[in-house]
């Protein structure tokens, strides 16, 4: 049996291996997809794809909670050794999770998709032509989201076991799938709007499937029981925990629909393309730091589960640091060359997506600092007031960018330093009820990570950019010192950033990846 450090090494191996083959892919089919399907039908998809934000964010939002109760279960049986009950526990929690998953999504297709049809009728900013494909497209982007979320429970008890490096191999498959299909496209020129809708839509669902089916056949946990389908307990457990999270993350569903939607209205579907370009290269070069935070999530809530919060609080500071240092592994080195890499990547980028991506990369960098804040929260259970709070400073957001561009003359580039401020102004909230709710240390998070790696991502630009000046007539040359020396500066800093006990901790963790031995 693997150890929850090994465990943890080799679910981040594995997750940053997924990404890594996504972000190779990436490179390639962005630029193909952009390029077959031209600036405008490429805005348009990533705008309409972005109107089931909501039914994407209710999926997330349920899917941790579930995945949190599932995960604690989990960790009790573990010190009681009541394997029995908790099986039978982890059992409610997936049945109550399936019914909900179930008929959520439903309602919110039900009342939302009107609205929306309505909208991209008459209140977005489509070209006549396109307006019947721009239904087809968010009809089959509604289809893929029902699934994903009927999906929730089953995917959710592998990261609860910690399985996250098994059911990651099922979408290494949607990634390949993915590259087929696009390199598909990109050879045989056309109308590709809808059918490339239909395609994401299918790539995406058969992987899920199989996910449910094999979840279905090995875990004795996902097992339906209709009397456990509409247990009230757990179900007013789930919705309450649930309610708080929707509140503390309203600043996600606005981002998500709100920000393109206003993108659209002041700007135009051009610069749709620009910022889905930096929310695609911001995505794709924070892979290895989403690795580790998914996989610390469950280690987390298992702790707690097992009643020993010193050590869940220790983890969680070692999650932020862990996740802002290995976040500046790409995003530093793509900081600095990011207008040569949007060149070469997509030949004429849109108007200012080189903007647009620094900016989203700083925003990044800043997310990841206290990411483990949110775990040890959500591991703890006392969600409410952390996300009221939270909730309300961030649904701000919108009406202040909105207020910037459209009263104020902003430019496309105010609304990304909007989300930046946000996102900074979280972490100043966050810490003072953490501190009240956990324990959690204000002083440590200040002196152990926020001054450490502001200093480091400052240091390591400086040296970037001197390098980048210092060689702008070379131009591969330039580009691989630039990556080179940001590389060397971020491992010395390592070394102020990291203490000597959490040195050793990650060094063990990247010896246990090659150790993990068998999994049972």
């Amino acid at each position: 049996m693997i150890g929850r450090n090994k465990r943890i090494a080799l679910n981040v191996l594995v997750t940053y291996a997924r990404s890594v083959l996504s972000l190779l892919s990436g490179l390639f089919t962005v630029r193909w997809v952009l390029n077959t399907l031209g600036e405008v039908d490429f805005g348009l998809y990533g705008v309409l794809a972005g109107l089931t934000g909501v039914i994407t964010f209710f999926n997330g939002l349920l899917g941790g909670a579930v995945g949190r109760f599932y995960a604690v279960s989990a960790g009790a049986a573990n010190a009681a050794g009541g394997k029995g009950e908790a099986l039978e526990e982890c059992r409610r929690w997936f049945n109550t999770a399936l019914s909900v998953h179930t008929l959520t999504p439903l309602i919110l297709i039900v009342i939302g998709y009107p609205i929306c049809a309505w909208a991209i009728r008459n209140f977005m900013t489509i070209p006549p032509d396109r307006v019947d494909s721009c239904i087809w497209v968010f009809r089959f982007a509604c289809a893929s989201c029902f699934i994903s979320m009927v999906n929730v429970p089953f995917q959710a008890m592998y990261v609860a076991k910690q399985y996250i490096a098994e059911v990651t191999v099922y979408t290494m498959l949607q990634t390949i799938g993915n590259f087929l299909f696009v390199y598909y496209m990109v050879s045989h020129p056309g109308k590709w709007l809808v059918k490339y809708a239909l395609g994401m839509c299918l790539i995406s669902v058969i992987p899920q499937i199989l996910i449910m089916v094999n979840a279905a056949m090995h875990f004795p946990e996902c097992r339906i029981r209709m009397c456990y389908l509409w247990k009230k307990a757990y179900l007013s457990r789930l919705f309450k925990f649930a309610f708080w999270q929707f509140w503390g993350a309203c600043s996600a569903l606005v981002r998500a629909q709100g920000f393109p939607m206003l993108v659209n209205k002041a700007f135009g579907p051009v610069f749709n393309a620009s910022m889905n370009i930096a929310n695609n290269v911001a995505g794709q070069s924070n892979a290895l730091s989403s690795a580790l935070g998914q996989a610390f999530s469950p280690a987390v809530s298992n702790l707690m589960g097992e009643g020993d919060k010193d050590r869940m609080l220790r983890t969680s500071y070692r999650a932020n640091k862990f996740c802002a240092v290995l976040c500046l592994v790409f995003v530093l080195p793509l900081w600095v060359e990011i207008d040569t890499v949007l060149e070469l990547w997509l030949k004429n980028p849109p108007p200012m997506a080189s903007v647009a991506c620094q900016l989203t990369f700083a925003t990044l960098i800043v997310t990841q600092m206290y990411k483990g804040i949110d775990m040890a929260i959500n591991a703890y259970g006392r969600v409410g007031e952390y996300n009221f709070w939270l909730g309300l400073y961030n649904v701000c957001a919108l009406p202040i960018a909105i207020g910037i561009v459209m009263f104020a003359n902003g430019g496309f580039a105010s609304i990304f330093w909007v989300l930046f401020v946000s996102k900074l102004g979280v972490a100043l909230i966050a810490l003072p009820i953490a501190h009240r709710i956990v324990g959690y240390s204000i002083s440590s998070w200040i002196v152990g990570t926020f001054i450490p790696v502001v200093i480091s991502t400052a240091a390591i630009l400086l040296v970037g950019y001197v390098v980048h000046y210092a060689m702008a007539g070379y131009f591969w040359l330039r580009i691989v010192s630039v990556g080179i020396a940001s590389e060397i500066m971020l491992g010395l800093c390592m070394m102020f950033i990291l203490d000597r006990t959490e040195r050793l901790y990650f060094k063990g963790c990247i010896m246990h990846v090659f150790s993990a031995g068998r999994i049972k």
